[in-house]
């Protein structure tokens, strides 16, 4: 993902804001992750994160204000603005209801003065980025809220980072029209393959310190399970019963496939390498068919697990199929 933290080091210092759109799982917040964690962005930046589904609808306002105002409080800069705002939320509910009754019932209790806040940041030595995550979660309003704020405060000294899957929010309304609005540029994150995946979690999950008691490679069992033919997955040496069109490898599957791999090897360190091959091609069906792997169950015999269609769209057994086959012969 190097070369996508390149694009998205640019892509900031050149916009102010910038959107991230990739299917869910694609690994959005782990580049996002790796990005804030390198040395440039840690001198450069203060970051505050939002995720989309822990606050309500009109908490936002509240929420990114906090956040800005704990970052200028830290530096010795205060915000009347800010402080006057958790005054009237936390303190005061009187001051709510006449701030309603002056301005009206429909107004945003969030009487900070946007600007004012932006001027406080420009004393801060380092820049603001604030990382709206996964944003098509939210309901439709709370999604406008939030493109709405980062319009108010995105500038020089403020950058904003939206991550959301862009078909998700086109079945919302939320189409690319709407967001153009708001976001000066966008990417797309490149595919990355099983062998990458494996390589760039291998340390992180610390792999390396599952021993087997067969002097099995791991890694290199890992490696050989899956091939590319006709631009598909398979499964080495199961390409007859699996073989499935997986357009690309979610980075969060994959964390969760390897981690039940590891945890399958450290109950079981005695496994043979027959056994092992069975073991991870197992959790990887699981990972990525579940329908498929909940036919694997042990209170049906082998041929009912899996069904086959007659012409009339009747399901059948393995075992009803030689049946009939063999009535059919006698006959003739």
């Amino acid at each position: 993902r190097l070369d996508d933290c390149r694009r998205l080091s640019s892509l900031i210092a050149n916009f102010n804001a910038i959107g991230i759109d990739s299917p869910w799982g694609a690994g959005k917040t782990f580049l996002v992750n790796y990005f804030c964690s390198t040395e440039e962005v840690r001198k450069s930046y203060e970051i505050i994160r939002i995720p989309a589904l822990s606050y309500n609808y009109d908490e936002y306002d509240y929420l990114i204000l906090g956040e800005i105002d704990s970052i200028l409080n830290a530096k010795h800069i205060f915000s009347h603005d800010v402080i006057n705002l958790r005054k009237l939320i936390l303190e005061s509910p009187l001051m709510v209801f006449l701030y309603k009754l002056f301005f009206g019932w429909r107004a945003d209790s969030a009487i900070a003065d946007f600007e004012s806040i932006k001027t406080k940041v420009d004393l801060l030595d380092k820049k603001i980025l604030i990382i709206f995550e996964d944003i098509e979660r939210a309901d439709i309003p709370s999604i406008q809220k939030i493109f709405s704020i980062g319009d108010r405060l995105a500038g020089d000294k403020i950058k904003v980072i939206y991550e959301y899957a862009g078909d998700k929010l086109d079945a919302k309304g939320i189409n690319r029209e709407y967001r153009n609005k708001y976001i000066y540029a966008d990417m797309y994150l490149t595919s990355l393959s099983f062998k990458t995946l494996l390589n760039m979690y291998w340390h992180p999950l610390e792999m390396d310190k599952v021993k087997l008691r067969n002097r099995i490679n791991l890694k290199e069992e890992l490696f050989n399970m899956v091939y590319i033919t006709n631009q598909r997955f398979v499964l080495s040496g199961n390409k007859h019963i699996y073989n499935r069109n997986i357009k690309f490898y979610p980075v969060r599957w994959f964390e969760h496939f390897l981690q039940e791999v590891k945890s399958y090897l450290q109950i079981n360190p005695d496994v043979d390498q027959m056994e092992l091959q069975v073991a991870i091609r197992m959790l990887f069906v699981k990972n990525t068919n579940f329908t498929l792997y909940d036919k694997f169950y042990g209170l049906k015999k082998l041929d009912e697990l899996f069904t086959f269609k007659d012409l009339d769209g009747k399901e059948l057994s393995l075992y009803e199929i030689i049946s009939r086959k063999l009535e059919i012969e006698s006959e003739l």
